[in-house]
């Protein structure tokens, strides 16, 4: 009875295992006939291209008025009159402030009596001398008393016209400082004096960019007064020497703030194109993948079947602008790299090229 059963045991598990194993070659054959009609991912690419590119830098600065000056008396004195208010536009030679000058009036009339009569006193002796009923001494004398006369009208003159504060170039004036009827000593400001247009924006830049600038650039600078809005510069001045303390240049470019929507003080950010443009490397933007360890992309290479193949390469990147960015380090001009699907590529697989139409539905055209 035993001999029976193990033979019948043994007859059972041949068979099972016989089986098991014809099932095992089925699926691994229709395995390796399934492989070839896996479908391909299909993606789009672009060429790496060289185009002439002109490197920007972006800076910080202040606008500041061309001309600003401290109106400031010249004199003590009082004020008698304010000619303007604050705020307000003036023109150039426009009578802004009137001191007291009552006294200095009336010492001028006296002076200028005193001078009548030593000028008669002069012209006497002048027609006197010819005729040597005058001596030479007494004639000197004459003519020294007349021109010291003169001497103290015209002192008197300016001391009056220096009472009557005018402005020196037309602009806008701030807020004044004095009123009428306070005293101002000697270099007391009354109030300040600018001119709203143009406007300077002066800024900073490394020292190494000291070749890379020259007056006649434009610059671009916004404001967060019209953050939607962008004004254009012109580099007017460079200073002619590099700070000690931060080896910073400092520059100062001219806008024109003819409508004056821009006022002195404000603190603007600006973009500046470098000079000279340069040939470069550019990719689009959705091609690079980008991680802490360092960016990288996919190139596409051909086989020894000719087929293509997606090759994983890392890549060192500069600046980017309009969705495309320069490459430094990693491509050679006229690569193909994916730009759309790269989710879906692995390092070494085979791929699908996209057709026109869906290159240009990708989003990112060459300009």
């Amino acid at each position: 009875m035993f001999k029976r059963a193990l033979v019948v045991f043994l007859l059972f598990t041949c068979v099972v295992g016989g089986l098991f194993f014809v099932k095992w070659q089925q699926q691994q054959s229709h395995g390796k006939n399934m492989a070839p009609m896996r479908p391909l991912v299909v993606v789009d690419v672009a060429d790496v291209l060289t185009k002439s590119w002109q490197p920007t830098v972006a800076a910080v600065g202040t606008l500041l008025p061309v001309r600003q000056i401290s109106i400031a008396s010249e004199v003590v004195g009082v004020i008698k009159t304010l000619h303007f208010q604050s705020a307000q536009s003036v023109t150039a030679g426009q009578l802004l402030v009137q001191l007291d000058d009552t006294v200095d009036r009336a010492q001028l009339d006296g002076l200028k009596a005193a001078r009548k009569l030593t000028e008669v006193k002069f012209r006497r002796a002048k027609e006197l001398l010819p005729k040597k009923v005058m001596s030479q001494s007494d004639y000197d004398e004459a003519s020294a008393e007349y021109e010291a006369a003169s001497a103290k009208v015209t002192e008197k003159e300016a001391l009056i016209a220096q009472k009557r504060i005018t402005a020196p170039f037309a602009g806008v004036v701030g807020f004044y400082r004095r009123q009428a009827g306070d005293f101002v000593a000697m270099g007391d400001e009354i109030v300040t004096l600018h001119q709203p247009s143009p406007l300077w924006v002066e800024f900073e830049l490394p020292s190494h960019f000291l070749s890379s600038v020259a007056v006649g650039q434009k610059v671009v600078i916004q404001t967060e007064t019209h953050p939607e809005e962008i004004f254009n510069a012109t580099i007017s001045l460079i200073h002619p020497s590099v700070q000690a303390t931060n080896r910073a240049l400092v520059l100062r470019a001219q806008y024109d703030n003819a409508d004056m929507r821009l006022k002195p003080g404000l603190f603007v950010t600006m973009k500046l194109s470098l000079l000279p443009p340069k040939n470069v490397l550019m990719i689009p933007e959705t091609a690079i993948s980008y991680n802490p360890y360092g960016n990288f992309i996919f190139k596409l290479v051909q086989n020894d079947k000719k087929e293509w193949q997606a090759q994983k390469v890392s890549i060192e990147t500069g600046e980017r602008e309009n969705g495309w960015v320069v490459v430094v380090k990693g491509l050679s001009s006229g690569d193909q790299v994916v730009r759309a699907g790269i989710m879906k590529v692995r390092d070494g697989q085979a791929v699908q090229l996209a057709t026109q139409k869906g290159l240009n539905e990708s989003g990112v055209k060459p300009e």
